[in-house]
């Protein structure tokens, strides 16, 4: 049989015929594609925030965050499957770094919630769901990433390599 990854070659090919491009040029076209998507959810987190800020409400921007989330959950499950935690070297997979993370989060949302709502205690309720959440979602994550990465250091390298 083979793998997905295999099975998934072999269609690109049999389909679009076999790639022409070398190691480098492969390399090269990979950090085009991860520039472009950085670019794209930057610029579909400023289109939403900027509507929301316009006052628009939810049903407005659904498609929108939608999409955003979409991506989000797509990223978060294949950095996890692959075992990384983040692409930054300095950021490590424990509390200090996610109380961190969630603070910035929980600031940000002070912020946006006091222009949303013309209130600082609109903004205070919403950083402090925020903080509640992420810290929430950081332990569930921090979790499912430590168990993966047990999972990983038990497969054998071959496997490793081939995902």
């Amino acid at each position: 049989m083979g793998t997905l990854k295999e099975k998934a070659v072999q269609a690109a090919n049999k389909w679009l015929g076999p790639s022409t491009l070398d190691e480098m040029q492969e390399l090269k076209t990979l950090k085009i594609y991860r520039n472009g998507m950085i670019f794209t959810w930057l610029a579909l987190m400023v289109a939403i925030v900027a509507q929301l800020l316009a006052g628009a409400r939810l049903p407005q921007i659904a498609g929108e965050w939608l999409i955003f989330m979409a991506v989000d959950i797509y990223i978060l499950g294949a950095m996890i499957k692959a075992g990384i935690w983040s692409t930054r070297r300095k950021l490590k997979a424990d509390w200090p770094t996610s109380l961190w993370a969630s603070a910035i989060a929980s600031v940000s949302t002070l912020a946006f919630g006091w222009a949303t709502s013309g209130t600082l205690w609109g903004g205070l309720l919403t950083a402090a769901i925020t903080l509640v959440l992420c810290l929430v979602c950081f332990a569930i994550l921090l979790q499912v990433y430590k168990i993966r990465q047990k999972k990983l250091e038990q497969e054998p390298e071959e496997k490793n390599d081939g995902e």
